[in-house]
């Protein structure tokens, strides 16, 4: 399962405590920490049903663009690269992200 954008994420309060929440110093990335860290202490289901989320990144974007430049900070991001560098690097990506 990919932690990249263009998700929804359920949490439980007691979860959301105990993996420590957002870090708030994180720029990008933050949903695949919190995801990570949750995973430590409970098991993630996928739901079957869809999800209605935004589509301005896909509005001047192709889907593989938009899946590529969620991709490539989420191995950015394993490898330590600072923060700066992947929302650069996002918005080098894609059209129209600020």
């Amino acid at each position: 399962m990919s932690y990249g954008g263009d998700q929804t994420i359920y949490l439980t309060r007691s979860l959301f405590d105990k993996a420590n929440g957002y870090q708030e110093h994180l720029l990008i990335m933050e949903e695949y920490d919190l995801v990570n860290r949750a995973r430590q202490f409970a098991r993630y289901k996928i739901f079957s049903k869809a999800a209605i989320i935004s589509l301005r990144k896909y509005d001047n974007n192709s889907w593989f663009k938009v899946q590529r430049a969620n991709y490539i900070p989420v191995q950015l991001f394993r490898k330590g690269i600072p923060q700066e560098r992947l929302v650069a690097q996002y918005r080098k990506a894609l059209k129209g992200i600020k």
